[in-house]
This record gives C-alpha cells, sequence and structure tokens, in this order.
C-alpha cells in the first residue's frame, strides 16, 4: 500500500480516528510500527459496543423514497449548508420538503427493521456494558 504524500513530504490524505472501521478486515502498511498498530488498535476500558453495530438497513422497500430525499437534501439542505442561501430564509422550507419527499415513510421502514433486528439478536443489547435487555 503507498500513501500519497504532499509536495511537503506529509500525507495527502489520513483516516481519522473517527473513521473507525470493522477492526479485524483493517488493513496496514507492511512498514507500520508494532507501536503504530498498538496506538490505533487500542480500546478503552470504558468501551461500549452499539448494539446497532451489526444492524444493515436495507432501503429496498423505500427506493422511491430514498432517492426522492437525496434529490431533496441537494436541492434544499446543501445550499444552506454551504452558505449559498440565508439560513433564516430557508430553514422552514428546508424542513418541510424533505417530510414531503417521503421521509416519514423512509423511517418508519428503518424503525420496522431495527426492532425486528433487536427481536432477532437479543444479546446485542446485552453486549454493550450498562446495557440491559428489556
Amino acid at each position: 500500500m503507498e500513501q500519497v504524500l504532499g509536495d511537503d513530504g506529509n500525507p495527502l490524505y489520513w483516516l481519522d480516528t473517527w473513521m473507525t472501521g470493522y477492526m479485524p478486515y483493517m488493513r496496514y502498511s507492511a512498514d507500520s510500527t508494532d507501536e503504530y498498530l498498538d496506538y490505533v488498535n487500542y480500546k478503552s476500558e470504558n468501551y461500549v459496543v452499539s448494539p446497532a453495530a451489526g444492524f444493515i438497513f436495507d432501503s429496498s422497500n423505500v427506493t422511491s423514497e430514498l432517492t426522492n430525499l437525496q434529490t431533496e437534501i441537494i436541492a434544499s439542505i446543501y445550499p444552506i449548508k454551504f452558505g449559498m442561501v440565508s439560513y433564516e430564509e430557508n430553514i422552514d422550507d428546508a424542513i418541510a420538503k424533505p417530510k414531503a419527499a417521503g421521509l416519514d415513510a423512509y423511517l418508519e421502514e428503518y424503525r420496522k427493521q431495527f426492532s425486528e433486528y433487536l427481536e432477532a439478536n437479543p444479546d446485542v443489547l446485552e453486549m454493550a456494558k450498562g446495557t440491559t435487555a428489556e
């Protein structure tokens, strides 16, 4: 694996700590030191395994809604996000338009699938320290 460096010798990209992946599938450069591997694979004493860690959402039942939402977010939210339009003058429409594009149906499908996942996998609630299944 080759890391691309800029003219100043520093990496042009870096997968920061918030960009975590599934540890068994992480790949590192062959010249990574043991100290570096220990650092990037460190787990604190108080880590928590998210009950959602094994959940994979299947959007096939809400494909139209998802397409509409993605289109609406680009049209309504991005201009506000990037400062191209006034927040105050556009936020009400930016909130209303995703609802009209199918946000509620999308969220309902997500909630349904996640509930089914939790029912089929009750042990995931126990995997998180301090969490108890109800």
